[in-house]
């Protein structure tokens, strides 16, 4: 694991760790102006206490349902499914953010722009915070793997300089064909997808297990016969 990449993943994790803390005090505080505004609606014990939870629930149901989508690395595409993928999580955590934010800023109505203003920051933190994050993980999750340049065997040295035997079995067949004239075969590039699993499942493979056929296809974001062709790669570099 590269430096480059450590840093990315410290940075990922305290943007969480600071958005987790800004929800956490933002749905605190949300609930306490909902409290109020259900006190002022008519609405006591149990009742009252409970009123916040339909609002904040609904948000916090949104927001997870977005949170998987962004970690499974979710893609518009042109079905319908897609988009209602997309769409459900993303329509009830809205309506459960501007509910909340009605509500907090209806409890303090009348009492002036700058005290409006202050009931509007919890729910609008929560929403603004976990919305960096998400796209932020979303990018990271659906980035292509690295395209992976490989140079073919370039040889230099002239043939009468070489004090091998082109005949001895242990020469490389690319020497072989340059000590005849013939054109060197170029090296193949590895495959993109070989090489991205070899970076998600690196530390599984080192440890002698292979993943399973399911896994590879979620993190890699490929089909089932793909991904059956990466799990033989991937087997191979096990037995090694």
């Amino acid at each position: 694991m590269t430096a480059r990449t450590i840093a990315r993943y410290v940075a990922v994790a305290l943007m969480g760790i600071g958005v987790l803390v800004a929800t956490a005090d933002g749905f605190a505080q949300s609930y306490s102006g909902l409290y109020g505004w259900a006190l002022e609606h008519s609405l006591t014990g149990w009742k009252a206490q409970s009123f916040p939870l339909l609002v904040d629930t609904f948000v916090g149901v949104g927001e997870l349902g977005m949170f998987l989508l962004a970690i499974d690395g979710h893609k518009l595409r042109k079905s319908l499914l897609s988009w209602l993928d997309l769409l459900m999580p993303g329509s009830v955590a809205a309506a459960g953010w501007g509910a909340s934010l009605i509500f907090n800023v209806g409890h303090v109505e009348g009492a002036g722009f700058a005290t409006q203003a202050t009931a509007a920051v919890p729910p609008l933190a929560s929403m603004i915070g976990l919305v960096v994050l998400l796209r932020t993980l979303h990018r990271y999750v659906t980035q292509a793997p690295a395209a992976v340049d490989v140079t073919p065997i370039a040889l230099s040295v002239p043939p009468e300089d070489l004090a091998l035997d082109p005949l001895e079995d242990d020469t490389p067949p690319e020497l072989l064909a340059w000590l005849k004239g013939e054109d060197v075969p170029a090296v193949p590039a590895p495959d993109p997808h070989h090489v991205a699993a070899v970076d998600a499942f690196g530390e599984q493979v080192r440890a002698g297990r292979v993943p399973g056929v399911r896994e590879i296809k979620k993190r890699l974001r490929i089909g089932q016969p793909k991904a059956q062709e990466v799990r033989e790669y991937l087997a191979l570099l096990t037995a090694k």
